[in-house]
């Protein structure tokens, strides 16, 4: 988690549940408007699988 979360995670803490549910409201009203982004980079263990054959050195023409 990053400090800055962190932060924000705590300054949460220091409002009523009323604020804390204004707050959530706010902050999924702009994510509804943001399209969602990707970074665009995978883990390495989302691949395994994917081609077993080309990793054991065979043709997938064969």
């Amino acid at each position: 988690m990053s400090p800055l979360l962190q932060d924000l995670l705590q300054q949460a803490e220091q409002l009523s549940y009323e604020e804390r549910l204004e707050l959530i409201r706010g902050v999924a009203e702009s994510l509804k408007s943001q399209p969602h982004q990707t970074s665009g980079k995978r883990k390495l263990s989302e691949f395994r699988g994917i081609a077993p054959n080309l990793l054991e050195g065979r043709d997938a023409q064969e």
